[in-house]
This record gives C-alpha cells, structure tokens and sequence, in this order.
C-alpha cells in the first residue's frame, strides 16, 4: 500500500505588478490528501494549480505514525488507533493511489523508502 501527501506549487505572477513592493510574486503551498484527487471538484482545484508535487511513501512505513498520532491527538487506545488507520487512514490511501490526477509535475519518494 501506499499513502500519499500532496504538495502543490501555486505560483502567482502579474508582469505589471513585478517591480511592485507590496505586489510581489507569491508562492503558495496546499497540502492535503485529496488535492490532487482526479475526482469532481477535486480535479477542478488540482487543474488551477501551476505545478503539482507528488510526495509518496510506503503505507506500512507510515502506519506506525498515524497510530501514534491517534493515540496523542485523539487519545485514543492502542488498538483503537488501529482500527482508526484501517478502517479510515488506509482506504484513504487506496483511494488516492489508485485516482491521483495524471499530470504531476514532480514525484517525490518519501525518505523512509529510500
């Protein structure tokens, strides 16, 4: 399995606003996992990006962090939090893997997969 984070690239210019001080170019990050999703709205936002980042990981590298973030946040119990990354993380992760907008400007690999 696998389990994807998204970083987009929104990169704003106006030629006229160039030499401007309080006008300059922007550079906006959106992170999240459905931003790249190839689905209804979804696919709209994903298309009004400028550059799409891909960063993916292993999911069974990822699974011991979102137990552990279940049980801190949510103070959930060991299994609870489990049951937590099975029953809502993973089929996230499927979901996303297999209906990810197909024009990715960059893919990165997590480093834990390296």
């Amino acid at each position: 399995f696998f389990f994807f984070f998204f970083f987009v690239l929104k990169i704003f210019t106006h030629q006229h606003l160039l030499f401007d001080d309080e006008n300059r170019n922007r550079i906006v990050i959106v992170e999240g996992n459905y931003i790249l999703l190839n689905e209804g709205t979804w696919k709209d936002i994903a298309n009004e990006m400028d550059e799409r980042w891909f960063i993916s990981s292993d999911f069974e590298n990822v699974r011991p962090h979102l137990v552990k973030r279940h049980k801190d946040q949510l103070k959930l119990s060991e299994e609870e939090a489990e049951n937590r990354v099975k029953t809502n993380d993973e089929i996230n992760a499927i979901l996303i893997q297999n209906s990810v907008v197909e024009n990715i400007d960059k893919t990165i690999t997590s480093f834990a997969d390296k």
